[in-house]
């Protein structure tokens, strides 16, 4: 048997509806699995100047990252090199506040801040294995190949 094959028959999952046709209906019932981390680091500092003048700075880094399967019907792998994306999306903000009081009736509030995230995402398989000699196909675009 083809090395392809070999991989196949090992790494799909095996139908949970074998009563279906899979030529006339979907014979795979099977949640989709959604990793998800997240975390919020938070530093703010409070300093009163005077009983009219209070300022105060913040800053927070903010992380996550997923591993979900895409969009559609493809099954996932046993091992998950295919249909499933990973996504990174770190946040930095900053934040600075000075608040001056003039009297009971009279406040000024100044408030400056800022944001930067990105939205990171790329495929959530193996991207350095050699797919094309581990399943004896052959690519004569792979940089492995030799003319």
């Amino acid at each position: 048997m083809s090395p392809l094959y070999n991989f196949l028959l090992s790494d799909l999952p095996q139908p949970s509806l074998p009563n279906v046709n899979p030529f006339l209906g979907y014979n795979l019932f099977a949640p989709a699995a959604h990793n998800s981390n997240q975390a919020t680091y938070v530093l703010r500092v409070d300093q009163r100047f005077s009983d009219k003048d209070l300022v105060y700075v913040r800053l927070s880094k903010a992380t996550e990252t997923d591993l979900q399967h895409t969009n559609g019907s493809a099954p996932v792998p046993l091992d998950g090199n295919a249909n499933t994306v990973a996504s990174r999306y770190p946040n930095d903000s900053f934040s600075a506040d000075w608040t001056h009081t003039f009297s009971p009736k009279l406040v000024n509030d100044f408030t400056v801040s800022a944001t930067y995230s990105e939205d990171l995402e790329g495929g959530g398989g193996n991207t350095t294995k050699n797919w094309d000699a581990q399943l004896g196909l052959s690519n004569p675009n792979s940089p492995w190949c030799k003319s």
